[in-house]
């Protein structure tokens, strides 16, 4: 099965489903991490202030999206697939197994800004996603609330939301309940 982190992530710009993006192997789970735009950027009105790259990282899988322009509500409109199974896994991983994995989805966002010749690039924000949330039957929509980086982090106050779908695939013919969710998610914070 390909490795999705050497080919540097599988990105699509449909987010209505999944027919633009099938997953690589029906021998290994994936997560499928759609992001469908953002808003309340409100330090991003202007006009002139350069573009948004967002930059995720899970497990030993890195990935970046296209370059947005900045503004109120940037258009961010990418798929990312990410395997959820260790390399040398040649079966279908189960929920369990997928319920005690520990590994949070780490998301930045920068700004690159022309100046001149050159480009500068600013950290924005981060945020780590609660994927295994997307273990319930048709997967879990989350609004990503953004606190700032840097000198702003001190401030506490949100530099903007990016809305987020998160969905395992193939999907699982069962479900696990959430609250079996919530206990595991409490064990492994203890």
């Amino acid at each position: 099965p390909p490795n999705l982190a050497d080919h540097g992530g599988h990105h699509s710009t449909d987010t209505h489903g999944l027919s633009a993006l099938a997953a690589p192997s029906p021998f290994r789970r994936f997560l499928l991490l759609k992001v469908q735009g953002g808003r309340a950027f409100v330090d991003h009105t202007s006009t002139d202030s350069g573009s948004f790259v967002l930059h995720l990282h899970f497990r030993n899988q890195r990935f970046r999206s296209r370059p947005v322009p900045c503004c109120l509500e940037p258009a961010f409109d990418e798929s990312f697939l990410m395997d959820l199974q260790s390399p040398d896994s040649t079966e279908l991983v189960d929920l369990a197994t997928l319920l005690a994995l520990d590994t949070k989805v780490h998301i930045v966002i920068t700004q690159i800004q022309k100046i001149g010749d050159s480009e500068e690039v600013s950290l924005v924000a981060s945020y780590d996603v609660e994927w295994r949330k997307a273990l319930v039957a048709g997967g879990v929509s989350i609004p990503a609330e953004l606190l700032g980086a840097g000198p702003r982090s001190k401030m506490r106050h949100p530099v903007g939301v990016l809305d987020l779908r998160l969905d395992v695939v193939p999907a699982p013919s069962t479900e696990v309940p959430s609250g079996d969710i919530d206990r595991g998610l409490r064990a492994s914070e203890a």
